[in-house]
């Protein structure tokens, strides 16, 4: 194949010869959607730059790009590290940017990132609930795998946490250790992580005859919301030896109000948080227990489901990866 020039890409991509240079080359007047259409068309006549003369099948970049709705470096810096656990061995890279939860901000991002030139998209949601998938407008091509939220379409790739599993894992502790009367402090009700928790703890209370010592109490995922909920338990008179809370940031809260109320934990209540989340959990009167929702691994598989695809064998469907408990002071040395 001849290959095009400037002209003829411009001509293509309706843009000035100056423009489509500055596209080509990455420079910083055009537009990401300008730089996104000028690489395609220049990938469709045949244009070759760069690392993409390693490939010249499929105009590779080695790069993965990594969008993130991040919170204090949740999930951002465990899916860095997962992915380029994998993409290390096979030379690739992961180029990251940050949405802060901002949907406009996430296009403008997800716009950034795919004008570079990357191979493969991961985009990190919050866990929340499922999320609308991406317009076939703004991503093209590239393959995109939805990690922490899932895509709300089954023929997306989604990798997340099995929260149901999760908190059954949780509960199940909390019983083994010789819990019976346990309480639970929840975020948002009808969100899907809170539904998702409820199932895995109605199987573990189930399979041991129990239920909740009180009604499932319900705000948001804050330690305000712990140290109010904890309270209000207390105030209650609710007499529960175990507290399960939907993230650590909540059990954060919670354990401050137990133990200012004289509360001995794990003696009196035992304690389980979820995210594994260490800076609300290791710095604390008492380290709390938690589950941690392998948010690493997450980004172990999503990365490889992107090589896979890259290689023309793209994975659908949604895989939840097993969460783990990672137990501290707050349930060990129990009665």
């Amino acid at each position: 194949m001849t290959k095009p020039t400037l002209r003829e890409i411009a001509e293509a991509a309706h843009v000035s010869i100056a423009t489509a240079s500055k596209a080509l080359r990455d420079d910083s007047g055009p537009s990401a959607r300008t730089k996104l259409e000028v690489r395609r068309i220049a990938r469709r006549l045949g244009y070759e730059t760069g690392s993409a003369r390693e490939d010249r099948r499929t105009w590779r970049s080695g790069l993965i790009g990594l969008v993130s709705s991040d919170v204090l470096g949740r999930p951002s810096m465990p899916l860095l590290i997962g992915a380029e656990q994998t993409l290390g061995p096979v030379k690739h890279a992961v180029l990251m940017a940050n949405s802060y939860s901002d949907t406009a901000l996430e296009r403008t991002r997800i716009e950034q990132v795919i004008a570079r030139g990357v191979d493969g998209l991961m985009v990190a949601g919050p866990s929340a609930d499922a999320r609308h998938p991406l317009p076939k407008s703004l991503v093209g091509d590239t393959p995109v795998v939805y990690v922490v939220g899932a895509s709300s379409d089954p023929r997306d790739c989604s990798v997340v946490a099995d929260f149901a599993q999760g908190a059954y894992e949780a509960v199940s502790h909390l019983v083994t250790i010789g819990r019976r009367r346990i309480a639970v402090i929840g975020g948002y009700e009808y969100a899907l992580a809170s539904r998702e928790r409820i199932r895995g703890i109605d199987q573990a209370m189930a399979e041991h005859g129990l239920c909740p010592i009180a009604p499932i109490r319900y705000q948001d995922w804050s330690s305000a919301w712990g140290r109010r909920a904890a309270g209000l338990l207390l105030d209650d008179g609710v007499p529960f030896d175990g507290l399960f809370c939907f993230n650590d940031r909540i059990a954060r809260g919670a354990e401050e109000v137990l133990i200012r109320h004289g509360v001995r934990i794990p003696d009196d209540v035992a304690l389980i948080g979820f995210d594994n989340w260490d800076d609300y959990l290791l710095d604390t009167e008492v380290p709390i227990t938690s589950v941690d929702n392998g948010t690493q691994k997450i980004g172990r598989i999503s990365a490889q489901y992107l090589l896979d695809a890259i290689k023309g064998n793209p994975h659908t469907g949604v895989t939840k990866v097993p969460c783990t408990l990672v137990r501290r002071e707050s349930t060990l040395g129990t009665r």
